[in-house]
């Protein structure tokens, strides 16, 4: 069967346009800005098999556009010791929901590629054990994270970066709702510039 083709339509709107020079600065894309936040603002109205689908299309985008990764395997802390922005950084991760909360270039964005990256590394040399995953560039530079035992903790991990900064206000809290009923038992970090949705989860971390 061929997947069914969505027609798109050109349609004339009216936007600040000190807001498109800000878009065209930063290389944003104009139209998927555009029916993200239709779609969001759509979600009130939809009926429940309707909204499922509307949020498994948010994580496909976010996954589109390298801010969704599922990892194999849980996380329990992460320190990163003068890589990048990180100087000296520990973090301790719990099952359910994790909050980071920072605000822009706190190095969140930083923080989950590297997490993903590590995850490449856990991939190719994990045994099913308990595993710390290091590398060292050099005695004063390093990375070290510790990852939950995947035979008594098979749970993976959901890892994404701001994504509810797409969503209009009052979709946030169906979003987290949804992540949980979604992907149930397992480990979610995500983060977030949103102070307020950062007490959301059972653990917050402050960047």
């Amino acid at each position: 069967m061929k997947k069914k083709k969505v027609q798109k339509k050109n349609t004339v709107l009216y936007i600040d346009e000190n807001l498109v020079s800000l878009a065209k600065k930063f290389k944003l894309n104009l139209s998927q800005i555009t029916e993200s936040a239709i779609k969001s603002h759509l979600y009130p109205f939809l009926p429940a098999g309707e909204r499922q689908l509307f949020f498994l299309s948010h994580i496909e985008e976010l996954k589109r556009d390298g801010m969704c990764f599922f990892l194999s395997a849980a996380i329990k802390s992460i320190q990163i010791k003068n890589v990048r922005l990180f100087k000296d950084l520990k973090l301790t991760f719990k099952e359910g929901i994790n909050i980071i909360y920072g605000p822009n270039s706190s190095g969140k964005t930083t923080l989950i590629r590297i997490i993903a990256e590590m995850n490449e590394l856990l991939e190719k040399t994990s045994n099913g054990k308990e595993k710390t995953i290091r590398i060292e560039f050099s005695p004063e530079s390093k990375i070290s994270i510790e990852y939950y035992n995947k035979k008594t903790d098979k749970h993976e991990c959901v890892l994404l970066d701001e994504p509810v900064e797409r969503l209009v206000e009052e979709n946030k809290k169906q979003f987290l709702s949804w992540l949980k009923k979604e992907y149930a038992g397992s480990q979610i970090i995500l983060t977030t510039i949103d102070e307020e949705f950062s007490h959301l989860g059972n653990n917050r971390i402050v960047l």
